[in-house]
């Protein structure tokens, strides 16, 4: 089963790591790991991500070398997905996996972006294109957009709301509108000479605009995708029809496959 599986896989991995004999701290690292893994019911995620990271390394794909929280796990270092020894580095497993909370484990891992398609493709081979998909992301329509949109279809001039450009931002982030017409007068102009297009603009704006496909989530399922969420296909690649935290909610499991062209 997937539990004994996992358990043998660690061994072997961990034979590989310290060829000159595995130090006690390790060993009771990894079983203490091993126990809360499979008490939680992970163990499918570790083999399937193993599966992949590996096949990528066998296949003379670029892969990172660990990033985030998971480089705090024994058991991830065993198995070849991350390259970094936690207890020599001083990393902590629970800040990646802790039994008190229980959250899905989420494992960030890197892979040159020429070839990431090729790790997808792999999983598709392997556990079938009605299992494997990948996740859809939305855009929403920012405050800017809104006038723009709002503005033309009332039949204004492009002149009368260019001030649409100026919305200032935040950390890079458009503030609403609400709060930009304080700042900028054009807009506050706007807002009073057209107070329809306005209003409109203001409830128009993070609304939802269209789908696309997030840049990295995949999913593997242990069913159809089908039987859980709905699926649409776009250019022959499946993409269930939720963001990934909608995906998790409905009890399916997140893979991270990154492309980094700078890897």
């Amino acid at each position: 089963d997937e539990t004994s599986w996992l358990v043998k896989e660690v061994a072997k991995g961990l034979q590989y790591r310290y060829p000159k004999g595995i130090p006690d701290k390790v060993r009771a690292q990894a079983d203490y790991e091993l126990g809360v893994i499979t008490s939680m019911g992970f163990p499918g995620y570790f083999l399937v991500v193993a599966d992949y990271i590996n096949w990528a390394k066998a296949h003379g794909v670029m892969v990172g070398p660990g990033r985030g929280s998971a480089a705090g796990a024994m058991v991830a270092y065993a198995m070849g997905i991350t390259e970094l020894d936690p207890l020599e580095h001083g990393l902590i497993f629970e800040r990646f996996i802790n039994p008190e909370r229980i959250d899905l484990p989420d494992i960030d891992l890197d892979f040159m972006s020429s070839r990431r398609q090729d790790i997808v493709d792999h999983l598709v081979t392997k556990f079938g294109e009605d299992r494997v998909v990948q996740i859809a992301n939305y855009n929403t329509i920012a405050g800017a957009g809104a006038i723009q949109a709002v503005s033309k279809a009332h039949g204004l001039f492009p002149d009368q709301y260019e001030c649409s450009k100026l919305v200032p931002k935040e950390s890079g982030v458009p503030i609403p509108l609400e709060k930009a017409v304080a700042y900028v007068p054009e807009l506050e102009k706007l807002a009073l000479n057209h107070p329809e297009v306005w209003a409109t603009s203001v409830g128009l704006q993070g609304t939802f605009k269209n789908f696309a496909k997030h840049a990295a989530g995949v999913v593997v399922a242990g069913c159809d995708v089908l039987e859980r969420g709905v699926v649409n296909r776009r250019s022959g690649v499946g993409i269930v029809n939720w963001d990934k935290r909608v995906v998790e909610d409905f009890g399916l499991i997140k893979l991270d496959v990154v492309g980094l062209s700078n890897l």
